[in-house]
């Protein structure tokens, strides 16, 4: 634990003009070079070897994340799956935070707290390098570069078909949204997680809603994460009360906060509608909710709200040590097969133990 929280003493303590550069080499390098970190750390490492058990999961999977497993095994070097897949995540969000955020070390906090954010790469990787590509898409689209927007959003989708629920931001920007409108889909979303799962059950023959099915399905016992669920919609009723007076303004910083804001309001509602399905609910939504990297430190420097600044530090803080600490707790109580985050460990450390698997 204590090897997270000096990661993230350092980052605080840096000043902005020299936090992003840091951030990727830091957070990156530790991404990159990890040994068996992360709940699916060992699966992918299987599956690059070659293990027959496999075999039907690494068929099903997109044409980049095979690529990249494929030149991993051929060059008999397992690692370059996770440098690579370390260095799509943290680039694009730290590209992400470098062009939109107005506090960059609060975003790089909140990425870094938040349990589907930066504790998520660690083990949906092929997921997690979709999210921080969808990141990039949604510059270019709220600027109206479609052809730039298309680059990231195909190699996104090239690397989780999940990425396909990106195209639904296209319509969302177009939407005028007010706080009525807003309060309504909100609603009207706790209505809705009853009806589109009885919807996914239908055997459709659809690729990309068979895959949903078969999330649902394996997570439906799970009965949804209450804790997230009770995070992500405290933080949309927060963020609803402070940015009533900015949704409608044609400055154009709190347009493209007000932008952001219709975005992470999709993410609060798919989130609430597949709430009963852990997996699906969540794998889904984060395409919408990281733009809350973007939202809250721009509404810090807007409005110049030193409570909300000083909350956000203490809040962020909190839930990465709580994060950290319920992971190993798991563990020991036995609900799960191991602990994801410490120790940390390096491939570099481990040598005997990773040419071994070869």
């Amino acid at each position: 634990m204590i090897f997270y929280i000096l990661i993230l003493s350092v980052l605080l303590l840096l000043k902005n003009k020299y936090i992003l550069p840091i951030f990727v080499i830091l957070v990156g390098g530790v991404c990159a070079i990890r040994y068996n970190v992360g709940y699916d750390y060992s699966n992918y490492l299987t599956i690059i070897l070659g293990h027959n058990t496999y075999d039907a999961e690494f068929d099903r999977f997109e044409p980049l994340s095979r690529f990249l497993i494929l030149s991993s095994r051929k060059l008999h070097f397992s690692q370059l799956f996770f440098i690579i897949t370390s260095l799509v995540i943290i680039g694009s969000t730290a590209f992400f935070i470098k062009r939109e955020s107005m506090n960059k070390k609060i975003s790089i906090l909140i990425f870094m707290s938040l349990p589907l954010f930066f504790w998520a790469s660690l083990s949906i990787i092929r997921q997690m390098c979709a999210v921080s590509l969808g990141t990039i898409y949604f510059i270019y689209l709220f600027q109206n570069k479609y052809i730039k927007a298309s680059i990231p959003l195909i190699l996104a989708i090239l690397f989780h078909s999940s990425a396909w629920i990106l195209l639904l931001a296209i319509i969302i920007k177009r939407i005028h949204l007010n706080n009525k409108k807003i309060v309504f889909f909100y609603i009207l979303s706790f209505f809705l997680y009853i009806l589109i799962p009885l919807f996914l059950r239908i055997n459709t023959g659809v690729s990309f809603i068979e895959r949903a099915h078969f999330f649902m399905m394996s997570t439906e016992e799970l009965k949804g994460y209450k804790g997230l669920f009770y995070l992500v919609n405290f933080i949309f009723i927060f963020l609803l009360f402070i940015l009533k007076k900015h949704l409608n303004n044609e400055d154009e910083n709190k347009e493209k906060l007000a932008y952001y804001f219709k975005l992470f309001v999709t993410g609060t509602i798919i989130y609430n509608i597949f709430s009963p399905f852990a997996t699906l609910g969540g794998r889904l939504s984060t395409f919408y909710l990281i733009t809350l990297i973007i939202i809250l430190p721009n509404i810090i420097e807007i409005s110049n709200n030193k409570i909300v600044k000083y909350l956000t530090y203490i809040f962020s803080c909190i839930i990465f040590v709580y994060t950290i600490w319920l992971a190993s707790s798991s563990y020991q109580k036995g609900l799960t097969i191991k602990d994801p985050y410490c120790p940390y460990r390096t491939f570099l450390s481990n040598q005997k133990e990773y040419y071994n698997a070869w």
